[in-house]
C-alpha cells in the first residue's frame, strides 16, 4: 500500500505539472498571435510609404507565412520594391527565389546578379548562396577556390549552412587541401549556431537524448542500487544470487553509457562514418545493447529462482 500511495502521488504531480505546461503554452501562443497581427499591419503601413526595411519584412511575412497567407508572387514584388532601393536582405530574397523558383520562374543568371548585389554590401547569406552558384556551377562557370573564399566569409560571419559547406569541402578536400581537422571545426561552429545537418552529422540532437539518457541514468541507478541495498523503496534487500550481481553489472553498465553519451554529445565526439552512422554512435548503442542483455539475463535469473 504504501508503495502504490507513493506511486499515486507521482502520478498526480506530473499530470498537475503538464496541465499547468500546457495552459501557460496555450496562453504564450495567444499573446504571440496578437502581437504579430499587430506587427503585420504596422509592417504593412511603413512599406505602403515606400521605406525598404518595411517592404523586406513584408516581403518575409509572405514568403514565409507569418501572420499572412504564404505568397511566394507577393513576396517577390515586396522584396523588389526593397531590392530597388538597394536594401542587401532584399536583394539576397529576390536572389534566393530566382535560384530556387519559388514565385518565379527560376533563373540562374538572375539569381547570381541579384546575389553579387548582396553580396558587394557584404550580406553573409548571399555570399552563402553564390558560393553555391561557383562550387556547382549553376549560372557561373565553376570555381570551387572562389566558392571557398565566399563560404569562409559567410562562415566567418556566423552563417551556420556556410560553416557546414566549408566543413564538408574540408571533409574531402573540395577546393582546398583535405583536412579533416578543419572540417571538424566548422562543422562543430554549424552545429553550435543550430544547422541539423551538422548535429545529426556530430551526434548532436540534444533535444530527445537529453530525457532519454536521464531516464537512462535512472534506470542504472535502480538496478545497480537495489542489491546493494541503497534502494529507497525495498532497502535492505542485499545480495543473494547471480541475477542480483548481474543487475548491478547491467547497472552500471547503464550510468556508464548514459555518462558517455553525454560526454560525447557535449564534446562534439567525431568519429569516422560507418554505412551513415558515426563511430560514436555504433559504440554507444554497443553498449546500450550489452546493457540490455545483461538485463535479460537478471530477469531470466530472477524468474528461474522465484519458480
Amino acid at each position: 500500500m504504501r508503495h502504490i500511495s507513493k506511486l499515486a502521488l507521482i502520478v498526480v504531480f506530473a499530470v498537475a505539472m503538464l496541465v499547468a505546461i500546457a495552459a501557460w503554452r496555450m496562453h504564450q501562443s495567444a499573446l504571440d498571435a496578437r502581437k504579430l497581427a499587430d506587427d503585420v499591419q504596422t509592417t504593412r503601413t511603413h512599406a505602403q510609404n515606400g521605406e525598404p526595411d518595411a517592404e523586406y519584412r513584408l516581403g518575409a511575412m509572405y514568403y514565409h507565412g507569418q501572420g499572412v497567407p504564404q505568397d511566394h508572387t507577393q513576396a517577390l514584388n515586396w522584396y523588389r520594391k526593397a531590392a530597388d532601393q538597394g536594401n542587401p536582405q532584399a536583394e539576397y530574397g529576390v536572389g534566393y527565389m530566382y535560384d530556387t523558383g519559388h514565385g518565379v520562374q527560376q533563373d540562374f543568371v538572375q539569381a547570381a546578379h541579384w546575389y553579387q548585389q548582396a553580396v558587394d554590401k557584404g550580406n553573409r547569406q548571399a555570399e552563402c548562396g553564390l558560393a553555391a552558384m561557383y562550387y556547382e556551377g549553376r549560372g557561373l562557370p565553376q570555381d570551387r577556390a572562389k566558392a571557398v573564399t565566399l563560404y569562409r566569409r559567410s562562415a566567418d560571419q556566423g552563417d551556420a549552412i556556410a560553416q557546414y559547406d566549408l566543413g564538408r569541402m574540408y571533409y574531402y578536400g573540395l577546393g582546398v587541401p583535405q583536412d579533416r581537422t578543419q572540417a571538424r571545426l566548422w562543422f562543430r561552429r554549424s552545429a553550435a549556431n543550430g544547422d541539423e545537418r551538422a548535429k545529426n552529422l556530430l551526434g548532436l540532437k540534444l533535444e530527445p537524448a537529453v530525457l532519454f539518457l536521464a531516464i537512462q541514468a535512472m534506470a542504472g541507478i535502480a538496478f545497480a542500487f537495489r542489491p546493494l541495498s541503497l534502494n529507497l523503496w525495498e532497502p535492505n534487500e542485499g545480495i543473494h544470487d547471480r541475477g542480483d550481481w548481474l543487475s548491478v553489472g547491467a547497472g552500471a553498465l547503464l550510468l556508464f553509457t548514459a555518462g558517455f553519451s553525454w560526454y560525447g554529445y557535449s564534446h562534439n565526439l567525431f568519429w569516422c562514418w560507418i554505412y551513415g552512422v558515426t563511430g560514436f554512435q555504433l559504440l554507444k548503442w554497443s553498449l546500450d545493447a550489452s546493457a540490455l542483455v545483461l538485463l535479460y539475463f537478471a530477469f531470466r535469473q530472477k524468474k528461474r529462482l522465484q519458480s
